[in-house]
Parts: C-alpha cells; structure tokens; sequence
C-alpha cells in the first residue's frame, strides 16, 4: 500500500518537519541517537506523522503529552503538508524569451488546497503531486490574470507565511489522526486512554543503552594498539548508529596464533564424462591429488619441516609395484608420480572481551600451546574464557 502524500522521514526533515536539536539536553549522544531513531521509527509517513514523533521526543523522557500540547510550530508546519496546500510540483519561470522548470516544493500564495492524498502503486513511489502540464496551465493563467492566485517555491525559513495562518483546531484533529496511525503501527506510547488521553516517545529505554555503550566506547580504560602479554587491544567489532561509531573492545593475538598441520598428497584416477568427436560421450580418466591429513598439529612451521624432511628421507621406492600415475617423453623417459608432503598454516582466532585483565592470562601461544595438548575439562574452561568460537582440536581419552 503507498499513498502519494508518503515520503521518506529525511525529505520531511529536510522540509522542516523536525527540529536538529532538543530542548531538554544538549547532549550529543542523546541528540543524534534520538533524531536518527525518530526517523527509523517514521519511516515512510504522513508529514504529520515525523511531527508528531520528533515532538514526542523533544518533550523528553517521562513526559506525558496530549494532542492538543503537541502544538508547536512543527505540527502547525505539518497541517499545511497534511492538508494538500503544500505540494510536490513544478516552478516555471520566464525570463525574457527563456522559460526555465525546476521541480520543487510549491504552494499557492492563497494558500488554496493543491492537490487530494491518493493511494497509488508502489511503482509511482515520490511522483510528484503536480504534474508538470497542470504547473504550466496555472503558469500561462497567470501570465494573462496577474490577478489569479499563482505557485511560489516553498522556503522553510520563511515560516511566518504558514504559522500566521495556522488553524489550531484543524493541526489539533490531524494530530489526532495521526496518533491513531502511529499507534495501530506501534510507533509511540499511549499512557492514559479516554478524553485527553496522553503519549510518550517509546525508545527511551534503547536510547538509554545505546548511549552508555557509546559512553563506553569514548571512554576506555585502555588505549587502542596497547599490547599485554602478547595481546593487543582492538576496536573489535564496530556497529554504526545514527553516525556514532560503537566499539566492543576485544583482546586479539599481537601475532596471529598459528599451527601446522603436515598434509600427504597422493595421486588417484578419477573418471569424467566427456565428448569425444570419434566416439561422442565417453568416459575418461585422469589423475587429481587426493590429500591426507597426519594426525599431529605443529605449535612452528621449523618442527613441520623437519618432520616431512624425515618422511622425505624414507620416501623410498616400493618394489614388485605398479604406480597410479606416470609421466612419459618424447625419449620415452618414464617418470613416477609419488607422494608429495605440504604444510598447511592455520590461524586460530582467540579473542578476548575488551574487559578482562589479560596480565592474569596465558598469552596467546601458550593458550594454543594449551588447546592443542589439553582434556576436554580444559578445553571447556579455555572456550568459557574466549569470545571468539573455538573448536576442541584433540582428544584425550583414558583407558579403563
């Protein structure tokens, strides 16, 4: 459903619809979080409907409002874009022989009703409300009538023109109107019901949580880039809102924490289904590396190394055997594929919450040290300690 009155809560912001600041604090914290969430809660709306939000919020917290002490200049602003007397349209201008269009924001200087609120399709979203032809027909009416009512370019600072001309009574039931909708969508706070019944703005509790994570983030304990034991102190992850950064400080390896793994590369025959122009689809086989992986970890590269140079000087050749995979010249010089050794780095990710005193733990070698020799009872304490998600990489099993 989409109507052609609905915008985007920043155009109507952009249109004056609510204020940049609030009048009861000067916080940054408070004032950027709440404006910003003021126009997640509006989203798509009614021009009436940001108003009524931001006046809400600028009441402050705990503050019951009715309709009617929700008049303010915004809401009065608002009746004039609710009412269809402010409209989505063309100014044309001549000058000499030139003619010039721009699309803007328009009203009538008789303040007459310009155009009806229609339900239209999701495709014609932000259609303007005065096609460019209607603007032109009262253009030339005008041209031949100086006397007839014509279109000026709206200006949001000159707000004298509208407020001076504000009737209480109709801002008062579009208010109302618009309470209901926000309302039915769960977008503010009732606190009394009946006659003068009164409202809140409903995200004082998230603003309350958001502004102490931000607090915390500006004011950390530690530096970033301190390095404890191995560990460095990090952003961790970042999360935006509404233009403010949130940091969750984590501890991360000042050298990423490591192993080895020593993997044996063997050759074998596999098929694939190809088109042969003699025989069309057939089969044929070719020789892929399959791979193997031993059974131990490396805590350095050095000691995986020596292994498979170990394994290297015992890499004789087999007899009374047949090899998967050979290779033949022009010379017809054959020569054996065999086993080849690869050593494979992994980077296990440790992290810790930015919180913890990382002088009274093991530093990050000695905590992988640890995970790759430990019983499962260790690992669990070790996973309890980490943010990050860290599998049980050994097992040790006692016999009965």
């Amino acid at each position: 459903m989409n109507y052609n009155k609905w915008r985007d809560a920043e155009t109507w912001e952009a249109l004056g619809l609510m204020g940049e600041s609030l009048s009861f604090t000067d916080e940054e914290i408070i004032t950027k979080q709440g404006l910003g969430y003021t126009k997640h809660l509006a989203g798509r709306c009614c021009p009436m409907d940001v108003a009524v939000i931001y006046s809400l919020l600028d009441a402050g917290e705990g503050v019951d409002i009715t309709a009617k002490e929700l008049l303010n200049p915004y809401t009065r602003l608002a009746s004039f874009f609710e009412e269809g007397k402010i409209a989505d349209g063309w100014v044309i201008e001549k000058d000499g022989e030139d003619t010039t269009k721009t699309r803007t924001w328009v009203y009538s200087d008789n303040l007459r009703v310009l155009y009806q609120n229609e339900r239209i399709s999701d495709w014609y979203t932000d259609r303007n409300h005065l096609d460019y032809w209607t603007c032109q027909r009262e253009f030339v009416a005008c041209q031949s009538n100086p006397k007839l009512s014509k279109l000026v370019p709206y200006n949001k600072e000159n707000l004298r023109v509208f407020l001076g001309a504000s009737d209480d009574k109709t801002t008062i039931r579009m208010i109302n109107k618009s309470l209901n909708r926000l309302l039915t969508s769960d977008k503010v706070k009732r606190t009394s019901h009946g006659r003068g019944r009164t409202f809140q703005w409903k995200a004082w509790g998230w603003l309350d949580v958001v502004r102490k994570k931000i607090l915390t983030t500006s004011a950390k304990q530690r530096k970033l880039g301190d390095v404890v034991n191995g560990w460095v102190y990090t952003k961790g992850q970042v999360t935006q809102s509404y233009g403010m950064e949130i940091h969750n400080h984590e501890w991360e390896p000042e050298t990423p924490a490591t192993y080895y793994k020593v993997n044996i590369l063997t050759p074998e025959l596999r098929s694939r289904y190809v088109y042969d122009s003699s025989v069309e689809w057939n089969y044929t086989w070719e020789s892929q590396w399959d791979s193997v992986t031993l059974p131990y970890y490396f805590l350095d590269e050095y000691s995986a190394q020596a292994y498979v140079t170990k394994l290297e000087e015992l890499n004789f050749a087999p007899t009374n055997t047949s090899p998967i995979h050979r290779l033949m010249d022009s010379d017809f010089n054959v020569e054996v594929i065999g086993v080849e050794y690869q050593i494979e780095g992994v980077v296990q990710r440790l992290t810790i919450e930015g919180n913890v005193d990382v002088e009274d733990v093991q530093s990050p070698k000695e905590l992988l040290s640890d995970l790759l020799s430990c019983n499962t009872d260790r690992y669990r304490e070790i996973k309890r300690m980490l943010k990050s998600k860290v599998d049980q990489l050994t097992l040790l099993e006692v016999k009965e």
